[in-house]
């Protein structure tokens, strides 16, 4: 029989979570359900890295910020067994990248069906990296973007905010790529992505892959007002690498640190992260997910 490991957020007035991890135990009655509801990031590391090891698969009920405590702690305890997804977020970025269904009962047949797929992973050395990190001024856009824009405009939403920043003066960065190579650049903003999608829109860079082996760094030199309407035209074509003001490379590791400003603010899926220097690593299809048949493309999978 199999054994299922179900991680939800169970502080007070989430209970959204909750009966969403109690309805998936119905649903899967041929298979022993274990509920695991957690009030902090600190307790859910600590108790997947414990109950993890005895599960068949873990499923996480949230959005990016809880898929993101579930990598870490399997990173970190070095389990390798499948996540399901039931998507219960605002964005849900991560979950839109692989193509997961949205609606709650078709994410538990997916995660029931079994079909795999392996996706890289990056670690800065505390914690994973799912989706994103974002470091500089305009990283903390996310925290001011309401949930009610986020749902309404998108990504378009964070770019509105994002005019409140564009006055702003660069600080200066080191970044050191996987070739040795050391850039010094002043930005207010460096976007490392592990997938095509940002702020939920999954046509922002169709170059990334959730498995071709890369970050995805996206620096920005300058932001232009005059050139407002040509970023949004780069972005709607899938085409926002090719920007004027923008630099954009690959690698599988950097290293950042900041040579001038302030404290960088750095967020990572939307959380707030450790501070600068960050050395980032990719692991290549590090974590198997469960995915729609037609999403698990040439790799092995099994029910």
């Amino acid at each position: 029989m199999k054994k299922y490991l179900v991680v939800f957020n169970d502080k007070a007035g989430k209970s959204a979570g909750k009966k969403i991890a109690q309805h998936f135990k119905e649903v899967a009655d041929n298979a022993t359900v274990t509920l695991l509801g957690t009030e902090s990031r600190k307790a859910a590391l600590e108790e997947i890295a414990k109950q993890a090891p005895t599960s068949d698969c873990l499923v996480v009920i949230g959005g990016d910020g809880s898929i993101n405590t579930v990598f870490s702690a399997l990173a970190a305890a070095k389990i390798n067994i499948p996540v399901g997804i039931i998507p219960a977020g605002t964005v849900n970025n991560f979950a839109k990248a692989l193509n997961l269904p949205l609606e709650v009962d078709a994410a538990i047949q997916v995660i029931l069906g079994g079909y795999k797929r392996s996706v890289d992973l990056a670690t800065d050395g505390q914690r994973a990296i799912v989706s994103s990190a974002l470091i500089g001024d305009f990283a903390d856009i996310a925290n001011n973007v309401k949930q009610s824009e986020k749902k309404r405009l998108g990504l378009l939403a964070f770019l509105w905010h994002g005019l409140k920043h564009s006055f702003h003066r660069p600080d200066k960065y080191r970044l050191i790529l996987d070739d040795g190579k050391e850039l010094i650049l002043a930005t207010t903003l460096i976007n490392i992505t592990l997938t095509n999608s940002v702020g939920g829109y999954t046509n922002f860079n169709p170059q990334a892959n959730s498995d071709d082996g890369y970050l995805h760094i996206l620096v920005l030199k300058r932001f232009s007002l005059l050139r407002l309407p040509s970023y949004i035209a780069y972005l709607l074509r899938g085409q926002i690498i090719q920007g004027r003001d923008l630099l954009y490379f690959k690698s599988q590791q950097v290293e950042i640190s900041k040579i001038s400003g302030q404290a960088a603010k750095v967020r990572i899926d939307g959380d707030e992260a450790e501070k600068l220097p960050l050395k980032i690593m990719l692991h290549p299809r590090q974590m198997s997910i469960l995915v729609p048949i037609k999403e698990s493309g040439h790799v092995a999978n099994s029910k």
